[in-house]
């Protein structure tokens, strides 16, 4: 069926509808005079159309509403403001553009926008990655939007730095506080600020005119380093300075007997975190364990968990920096000694 068909179809439905209701309505004596000059089922689906486009439109202009004022404000990722930065917005066919002042912000070019409206904006910031975003405005306020810096190659680097301890390739230095300081090769570059790693890795910046980037590693636990970084080149392996010293843990009971098959904890305590880490466990032998450790402060545990004769004991041991030997004396666990005396009486 065509257009053309299913156009007559419909008059004549629409027709044969009239004629019912003429039948109680005579509504014949109004549609007669326009059908003689347009056919009044074109009429009518033209009205109906009409009614129906009204509709719509007083349905969008409702879900707009008032006109509310809009701002925005421009930070980079460490919060500091980016100023004199055009930002184009789109909204309900609108083109409009402002420029953000030395705060970052633009409270002085407010834009008027209806409630409910979706607004688009976009940034092209020099320095910056292009950004485009939108977003349904429905109160009056200024929308904070965080820049991200440009790292493609002839803009600023980002670099990951790892250091690594160079008797273990594989570990992250953890636990270790080191300085790190950089020079560029190019006199006129300014090189980038110091950076502090205390998990063994950090981030750098390096900028796009810096030529070779040079990182200059200080601790007190390592050789100083100075290395050139580059694409390949972003891993630190460090030898360690740490001397390792013996510990010896005696262990006795109350009676100054040695106690063997004694189990010996050794746990590593750092300033910078407040539990304790394990450091080494061993077995007593003839009343004793021997130890090798690093300089530090340790805590040490004593359990009898073979035979459960003995109740637990620790001690700290600070600032060990040569051979030390350590005692540690365990009180027995047992029931208390003692004498009943009973009394017989004859009545």
């Amino acid at each position: 069926m065509g257009l053309k068909d299913l156009y007559y179809g419909m008059e004549d439905k629409y027709y044969e509808v009239i004629e019912k209701i003429s039948e109680t309505i005579p509504i014949n004596k109004l549609i007669d005079p326009i059908d003689k000059i347009v056919p009044s089922f074109m009429v009518f689906s033209g009205l109906i159309i009409f009614l129906i486009l009204i509709a719509l439109a007083l349905m969008y202009s409702g879900n707009l509403g008032e006109e509310k004022n809009l701002s925005f404000k421009l930070i980079d990722e460490n919060k500091k403001a980016i100023g004199n930065t055009e930002i184009k917005v789109f909204f309900n066919d609108k083109n409009i553009t402002v420029k953000t002042d030395a705060l970052g912000g633009t409270s002085k070019d407010k834009i008027a926008v209806p409630l409910n409206s979706t607004v688009s904006y976009s940034i092209d910031a020099q320095g910056f990655l292009k950004t485009n975003d939108q977003f349904k405005f429905t109160e009056e306020k200024t929308y904070e939007i965080t820049l991200k810096k440009e790292t493609v190659q002839g803009k600023e680097i980002e670099r990951t730095i790892r250091l690594y301890d160079s008797s273990n390739s594989t570990e992250l230095i953890s636990n270790r506080t080191y300085t790190i300081s950089f020079s560029c090769s190019n006199s006129a570059a300014t090189p980038p600020s110091n950076i502090t790693i205390s998990n063994g890795k950090g981030t750098v910046f390096e900028p796009a005119n810096c030529g070779i980037l040079t990182a200059n590693i200080e601790g007190d636990h390592s050789e100083s380093k100075h290395i050139a970084l580059s694409d390949l080149i972003n891993s630190i392996y460090l030898d360690s300075l740490v001397s390792n010293y013996n510990l010896t843990v005696n262990v006795e009971n109350t009676e100054g007997e040695a106690l063997d098959d004694i189990k010996i904890k050794i746990y590593r305590v750092y300033d910078d975190n407040p539990n304790p880490v394990f450091a080494d466990s061993l077995i007593t032998s003839y009343g004793r364990a021997e130890f090798e450790l690093e300089a530090g402060e340790y805590e040490i545990k004593a359990f009898d968990e073979i035979n459960g004769l003995y109740y637990e004991k620790s001690k700290n041991l600070y600032n060990f920096s040569s051979n030390q030997s350590v005692s540690l004396s365990m009180e027995r666990i047992g029931p208390l000694g003692g004498k009943i005396s009973i009394t017989a009486i004859d009545k």
